[in-house]
C-alpha cells in the first residue's frame, strides 16, 4: 500500500517546482515535469501531443510574468499508487507592464509515477467566463 497523504504532497511540490522553472524562464527545466508522451488541451486551442509542441507552446507562456495559486479540488489515485488524476482551480495573474490581467481557470490533470517522480502526463485547462 501507499501513502495518500504522502503522495499528494509530492504531486503539489512537483507542481510548486514546475511553476519555479516557468518563472526562471528554465522552459528545458519545466518540460521535465512532463510525461515524453503528454498530451495538453490549452483553451481555444489544439491538442499538443508530445514534448516538442508542448515546449513550443511553453515558451511563449513562460515569457509573461505570472503569480499562480492552486486551489486543489480532488485528488484520485490508481490501485497500485503510479497514476494520479487532479481536479483543481487556479487563479493567475499575467503581469503586464503598468496593468496586471487576473484569470480564473480550473484543470484536470493525470499524473504518471516514472522513477519514483511524478510527472505531467495529461493536462486540460480553460478559464471562466
Amino acid at each position: 500500500m501507499f501513502d495518500i497523504e504522502a503522495e499528494i504532497k509530492n504531486i503539489k511540490k512537483r507542481v510548486s517546482e514546475l511553476i519555479a522553472a516557468e518563472k526562471r524562464k528554465d522552459l528545458e527545466a519545466a518540460l521535465t515535469y512532463y510525461s515524453n508522451d503528454i498530451y495538453m488541451v490549452p483553451p481555444g486551442g489544439e491538442i499538443l501531443h508530445g514534448k516538442d509542441e508542448l515546449g513550443k507552446f511553453l515558451a511563449g507562456v513562460i515569457e509573461s510574468p505570472y503569480t499562480n495559486t492552486t486551489d486543489w479540488v480532488k485528488f484520485k489515485f490508481s490501485e497500485k499508487g503510479d497514476m494520479a488524476t487532479a481536479v483543481a482551480r487556479y487563479n493567475l495573474t499575467l503581469e503586464e507592464g503598468e496593468m496586471d490581467v487576473p484569470l480564473r481557470g480550473k484543470f484536470v490533470a493525470v499524473y504518471r509515477k516514472v522513477n519514483g517522480l511524478w510527472v505531467i502526463e495529461t493536462e486540460c485547462f480553460n478559464g471562466y467566463k
